[in-house]
């Protein structure tokens, strides 16, 4: 027995029986349902639930039966709404109230309780599957099939009903079964069962990659920590899969099948909907979760696609930057410009319409999108407004090598095992979740950008001052990814390499492409914006003894009188000047040894 959220998201299960059969159970949310394996009349032993009749308990006690049979009778007159029910399915729910009033009334209570919920159980089902032929038309392509765990021979009775039954069936791949011993690999009973499946004509699939449940698991894995057991569950999810692949073909799918399958429900919620009368009640929104989206979409359309989501990310895929720019050009309603910038820090967004046509609400914004672009488009879609917004500082640019006056290039198809590589890199990304801690990584981000700030400081370089902060952020992000791939339980010194690699690369790439635009914004609100080189730093162009006059000099008129004052007392804050009088700062002895350290004098 267990309790979970209405979403069906269990609670820690913290159990005692106590000596009159009551179970207590800890509830760590409300409200909750309630969830307990039990024998149940015609059924035998399965998982039952009770509900509240979709409301949930708030309360510290459930009658666990007599709710359980409240549930499913109500299931069975929601599902039963708008048809006609079988004579069957009716008299199965009439039994149930019958039984249920029997068992009120003292008449073999336990008995007439359990036949009650046996009776109601059927009756949910029924209803269910009635309103499921009279509303819905079936695809030509749906399997019916359940879990294949129990076979044993293909004479034995199970077999012979399963092949009467399904089309289709779950392998079980569980560790507990699999993989016994740590590197030792079992597949006997696969391999038996997936031979009568092919030979009955029965499409197979693979279940589960991993499954962390305790009963399904072999005992030597409860002695590993989690880095390691989250390696040993990415080694048998690639095994299971390298051992059995083109033969079961229908593991779960990365994002383009999955998407189109949702498309495809959506597509006929759609027709359904169009289609019906008009005393008829709209169908219910299936709320399908699709993570692709052309780049064209909606401010509307992608709301509703962030608020299905789940805390997934959205992706956009074009070839073509202009495409993004002209689609956000037709009026308020159309730019999406503000949820790009939100989406980097999954910020929250919305809109709020009166109207059921257009959607409304507020999300967290978690969007991403990849494209092409030439030179001309980038400045086109970076303007002012992109630049001082700080659009442009959350965009990592990657320059491709110059192809003037190059060979028509000639492509190849991509070798199979870089493709098995990419996959198992997207699954293996797609499988993670929660907080990822990278102290190592964290400490060398710091270092990296504090280092950035000096020499932004030293310069008075407000472009660089703006773009390092965030392009330490993407740099530490592709850590992460590095960090996630290498299956490794601390941050190698490699992947640290590599964040800072990617962060000065992200840093270098921003400043020569948004840094021009960015400058003449603080040049036209008398701010400093003037672009350097590491051999023409102002500060270090300075005499050991200088005056504000020197520093106006030196940055030729584009720094205003606050700028200036700004500039000094950082300088000051930093330790790298002291005050001599009022018109005299001298370089301090450390910063100038510094200097000389670095020049090689």
């Amino acid at each position: 027995m267990y309790v979970s959220g209405m979403d069906f998201e269990p609670d820690e299960r913290r159990m005692r029986i106590c000596p009159d059969g009551t179970v207590k159970l800890q509830v760590e949310q409300t409200p909750y349902m309630v969830h307990a394996k039990i024998t149940v009349p015609l059924y035998g032993q399965l998982w039952v639930m009770a509900d509240n009749q979709g409301e949930g308990y708030q309360s510290d006690f459930v009658d666990f039966v007599t709710e359980a049979i409240r549930t499913y009778v109500s299931w069975a007159r929601k599902f039963g709404e708008g048809i006609q029910l079988s004579v069957e399915t009716k008299a199965h729910l009439d039994a149930a109230i019958e039984f249920e009033h029997l068992a009120n009334r003292g008449m073999d209570t336990p008995d007439n309780r359990l036949y009650a919920l046996s009776h109601a159980m059927f009756a949910a089902e029924e209803a269910l599957l009635e309103k499921a032929r009279n509303l819905v038309h079936p695809r030509s392509d749906l399997r019916l099939g359940c879990n294949f765990t129990r076979f044993t021979s293909p004479t034995a009775r199970y077999a012979g009903f399963f092949v009467k039954a399904f089309d289709f069936a779950t392998l079980p791949f569980y560790p507990g079964r699999t993989v016994p011993s740590q590197g030792v690999y079992d597949y006997s009973y696969v391999d038996r069962a997936l031979s009568f499946l092919l030979e009955k004509g029965i499409t197979p699939k693979g279940h589960p990659l991993f499954f962390g449940h305790r009963e399904v698991n072999p005992q030597w894995m409860f002695s590993l920590t989690y880095p390691e057991l989250r390696r040993e569950a990415a080694a048998i999810a690639r095994h299971h899969v390298e051992t059995y692949k083109g033969v079961i073909d229908i593991w779960k799918q990365q994002m383009e099948a999955e998407d189109a399958e949702a498309r495809a429900v959506e597509e006929e919620w759609k027709a359904r909907k169009k289609g019906r009368k008009a005393n008829e009640k709209a169908p219910d929104d299936p709320k399908v979760l699709i993570r692709m989206v052309p780049v064209t979409i909606s401010c509307s359309t992608l709301l509703r696609r962030l608020k299905n989501s789940a805390g997934h990310c959205l992706y956009s895929f074009c070839e073509e930057l202009d495409t993004l720019r002209k689609t956000n050009g037709a009026g308020s309603w159309s730019s999406k410009y503000d949820i790009y910038r939100l989406s980097f820090d999954r910020g929250e967004w919305g809109q709020d319409y009166n109207s059921d046509q257009a959607e409304s609400g507020m999300v967290n914004v978690a969007y991403n999108w990849t494209m092409l672009s030439t030179n001309g488009a980038l400045r086109k879609c970076f303007k002012k407004e992109n630049i001082e917004n700080g659009l442009s500082s959350r965009v990592l640019v990657a320059e491709m090598p110059d192809a003037s006056f190059s060979k028509m290039p000639k492509y190849t198809k991509r070798a199979d095992k870089d493709v098995e590589a990419i996959q198992q890199a997207v699954s293996a990304l797609r499988a993670c979740c929660g907080f990822i801690d990278t102290p190592r990584l964290r400490k060398a981000i710091e270092t990296w950008v504090e280092e950035k700030r000096q020499e932004a400081s030293r310069d008075i370089d407000l472009v660089k001052d703006t773009f390092r902060k965030r392009a330490a952020v993407i740099g530490f992000r592709c850590g992460v990814v590095f960090h996630l791939l290498s299956g490794k339980a601390r941050e190698s010194k490699t992947c640290m390499e590599f964040a800072l690699m990617m962060a000065q690369y992200c840093l270098d790439e921003q400043i020569k492409a948004f840094g021009s635009a960015l400058q003449q914004t603080y040049v036209s609100a008398e701010e400093e914006g003037v672009r350097y080189t590491v051999n023409h730093s102002v500060f270090d162009r300075l005499p050991a003894t200088f005056t504000k006059e020197d520093l106006v000099t030196l940055k030729q008129g584009f720094c205003g009188s606050s700028g200036i004052r700004t500039i000094i007392l950082r300088w000051m804050r930093d330790g790298w000047i002291e005050k001599v009088d009022g018109k005299h700062w001298r370089k301090t002895e450390s910063v100038t040894l510094s200097q000389c350290h670095s020049k090689g004098i």
